[in-house]
């Protein structure tokens, strides 16, 4: 699993690869407890590895009225993903990369992956991941 995570031997272009030319050091894999939850539909994430990193992902709010805005991103030849929700995302790191970022650019989506990147074309992911 950690040959795969390396991006070792992996086409040019998939995401481990990018991360393995652009990653200086590449630390062994942690092995912890992880909580995870999630509502595509409305939204929300939250992702915690207790003492390295706790994050969640929340609608964007209209900043003058509070409604929240719902924004999807469509991209049939994507590369990370095909359909994304839009959110506004907070993370904090507190493990030996540290740090605090809040209203950020968060992105909820339906991913699967190989080692050759995304695992379906998008009319494939559309008939594994279409909502009503």
């Amino acid at each position: 699993m950690f040959y795969i995570l390396s991006g070792q031997d992996q086409p040019v272009g998939t995401m481990f690869q990018i991360f393995s030319v652009i990653v200086e050091t590449i630390k062994d894999p942690l092995f912890s407890k992880i909580d995870f939850e999630w509502d595509l539909d409305k939204r929300r994430a939250r992702i915690e590895v207790p003492g390295v990193i706790r994050a969640h992902s929340e609608p964007i709010r209209n900043p003058v009225t509070d409604t929240e805005h719902q924004i999807i991103t469509v991209l049939p030849n994507g590369w990370v993903f095909h359909e994304a929700e839009g959110a506004s995302g907070f993370a904090k790191g507190m493990g030996a990369v540290k740090f605090d970022l809040s209203r950020r650019h968060s992105s909820l989506a339906h991913v699967a992956w190989t080692q050759n990147g995304l695992a379906y074309k998008f009319d494939e992911y559309k008939q594994h991941f279409s909502r009503p």
